[in-house]
């Protein structure tokens, strides 16, 4: 059953992104430039090696856990490690690339998660802790805000190399993050700028990083799986270790050393986004719609394992499980891409939760296999669509200088909702019925968010047919002047 679904989803998939860049512009205008070619390519290469050695691992940490006799409690506290880490590490991990270099960087991300991998050959526990607080720290440095994608936001005065895109494909890590912008990308934009190409080309670029990320989500989970069957289900992890050691080469051989603004301290960064925080009411309730939300699908991460296997008579096909939900993943994201042309963000966003909701439900009532598994494919979709729709609204909300700070604030409570579900010990049915409670109260909070968007809205378009733009803020940075509703009025000019 789960490979027919898989090459079905593939092929419905394959055709929809198909159509879908059959009607856009084509990618790069620009392919007859040798030099912004090659540089592209370094970028690409290193690129896909990243995100295939930590697809390598998603489909096989719990079953691996598993394998070595520890329940879902001690996996449970596993898990946490992880989370945890990449807690604590992802507050001010962007910051320590920008001042200790974007290469150096890249470096320890291999060193770290290469030896998370290895400790996957011991079954000791408190090995085992190690190996996920390290992933956890490792991914944090790799990944720290949900910031990729489709196309560059323009409030870059103050950090150009710092610049995000809007995600058009979210990831899941090993570690249980979601996750997408890195000191890659990074360095990537930094040295599109020094190298003086066209801006526009930087979208395009990551145009071709989306496609490469889903390309190799889905052939890492095949090969996972072929692998593990034939060999061991850690040896995943140690042709991660392979990618890795290629990666690191490949950087050293290829990649130059750049930074970022260091000229600010970490302190000031967070007093500056505290201010913005506790200043804008949509700013709070958007945080909290995305803690909510993605401690759900934290939640997800830590649970499809065991609820496919309880629900299966024999031992379930990890890897194209895996391949089909990231399948699903990419069919939500360009259904998410075609839909925020037509309608507003928030109904699309609207939209994902009511389908997350009903995907809980069905888990919460029912334990046959084929229903289960049918459930965890529309929340895979309702996950694709609500990473482009959130980052839309993301980018009209807070500002660009105090993004990653934000968004890492909110990972706190996030963070501190799955701790406290997983260490709970409830069973499977329970927990899915707290992911319905947890996400229909983000579901409430998008309404009010959308609500008071709405009224932005209707008074910028007054304030357009009077005449009256006082108060707006004019440096394209966030600035809070003219006051707490000139600010919220004069977003949608600054961060679109």
């Amino acid at each position: 059953m789960f490979q027919q679904v898989f090459l079905a989803g593939l092929i419905g998939c394959v055709l929809l992104r198909g159509v879908v860049y059959w009607r856009r512009t084509r990618w790069v205008s620009s392919e007859q430039d040798k030099s912004f070619s090659s540089f592209q390519l370094r970028y690409l290469l290193v690129y896909a090696l990243a995100c295939t050695s930590d697809w390598l691992q998603g489909a096989y940490v719990y079953a691996l856990y598993t394998d070595y006799g520890y329940g879902k409690k001690e996996v449970g506290q596993l898990f946490i490690a992880g989370y945890a880490a990449s807690a604590v590490f992802g507050t001010f991990v962007a910051s320590l690339a920008d001042r200790f270099g974007r290469k150096r960087t890249v470096y320890i991300f291999c060193l770290t998660y290469g030896v998370s991998c290895a400790t996957k050959h011991f079954p000791n526990f408190w090995v085992l802790l190690v190996g996920r607080a390290l992933a956890g720290a490792s991914t944090s440095i790799l990944f720290t805000v949900f910031e990729v994608g489709g196309q560059i936001s323009r409030s870059n005065r103050k950090s150009p190399t710092r610049s995000k895109v809007l995600n058009v494909f979210p990831r899941f890590s090993s570690s249980g993050m979601v996750c997408t912008t890195c000191p890659m990308q990074a360095w990537m934009v930094c040295e599109h700028k020094a190298n003086h190409f066209i801006q526009s080309l930087v979208s395009e670029t990551f145009a071709k990083a989306v496609l490469i990320n889903g390309i190799s989500a889905i052939s890492a989970g095949q090969a996972a799986g072929l692998i593990a069957s034939k060999y061991g289900k850690v040896l995943p992890f140690d042709l991660a270790i392979l990618d890795l050691c290629v990666l690191a080469l490949l950087v050293s051989l290829t990649w130059g050393e750049n930074y970022g603004n260091n000229s600010e301290s970490l302190l000031k960064g967070f007093k500056i986004a505290f201010r913005h925080v506790l200043r804008s009411e949509r700013i709070r309730t958007l945080g909290f719609i995305q803690s909510l939300y993605e401690s759900s699908l934290f939640l997800f991460v830590f649970l499809w394992t065991p609820a496919l296997q309880n629900a299966s008579s024999s031992e379930i096909p990890h890897g194209t499980i895996f391949s089909t939900f990231m399948v699903a993943l990419m069919i939500g994201s360009t259904v998410s891409d075609a839909l925020l042309k037509v309608f507003a963000c928030e109904l699309v966003l609207r939209t994902a939760f009511g389908m997350s909701v009903l995907a809980f439900l069905i888990c919460a009532l029912s334990e046959r296999l084929e229903t289960t598994f049918a459930a965890f494919l529309v929340f895979e979709v309702a996950v694709g669509m609500y990473f482009p729709a959130v980052g839309t609204i993301r980018a009209k909300l807070i500002p660009e200088e105090s993004r990653s700070t934000i968004m890492n604030i909110y990972r706190i409570p996030l963070n501190f909702l799955v701790m406290l579900v997983v260490l709970g010990d409830f069973d499977i049915r329970n927990t899915w019925k707290a992911c319905i409670l947890i996400v229909s109260i983000a579901l409430a909070l998008e309404s009010r968010l959308a609500y008071l968007l709405h009224t932005d809205q209707h008074e910028h378009e007054l304030g357009a047919l009077t005449g009256d733009r006082s108060g707006n803020a004019t440096d394209g940075g966030g600035t809070m002047a003219g006051g707490v509703r000139a600010f919220h009025r004069s977003q949608n000019e600054q961060y679109i």
